[in-house]
């Protein structure tokens, strides 16, 4: 069976479009793996790319499911560059939205533009993602 249908689907909320789970996860457990992916420079790769170096980047192709894991201030996955893909790192309930921090991972979301308002509401919620290096230079309420 397709992995997709054992862990996941995609569905449309206020946020656009989002990955939900279709099981329980334990910490630990792959979510999902990029089927198709870039790595590249800042310039070699799309706005949604998530940055795992200093000037390295990991872009998923259009349409992979993928690119609908969005940002959460309590993020419930991480992403793994051993897998290319995304792990739990807290237990995760059926239908639970499948989120990540991307604070964890961008120095500064300033600088390309794609920096926004949070839409989490969680009780950490930081309002702003401005990117980590942004955040250690302007303070938690950027």
């Amino acid at each position: 069976m397709d992995k997709k249908l054992e862990n996941y689907t995609i569905v449309d909320n206020a946020k656009g479009k989002a990955m939900i789970a279709l099981k329980d996860f334990n910490i630990g457990e792959i979510i999902s793996r990029d089927k198709n992916y870039l790595v590249g420079t800042a310039k070699e790769t799309s706005d949604n790319a998530l940055q795992i170096g200093k000037d390295k980047f990991v872009d998923v192709a259009p349409g992979d499911d993928n690119n609908f894991v969005n940002h959460s201030c309590n993020a419930n996955v991480k992403y793994d560059t051993n897998i290319f893909g995304y792990i739990a790192i807290k237990p995760i309930k059926k239908d639970d939205e499948i989120t990540i921090d991307y604070e964890d991972y961008e120095d500064d979301m300033i600088q390309f533009n794609v920096d926004f308002d949070c839409l989490c509401h969680e009780s950490n919620c930081r309002g702003r993602i401005v990117g980590k290096k942004m955040r250690e230079k302007y303070g938690k309420n950027y």
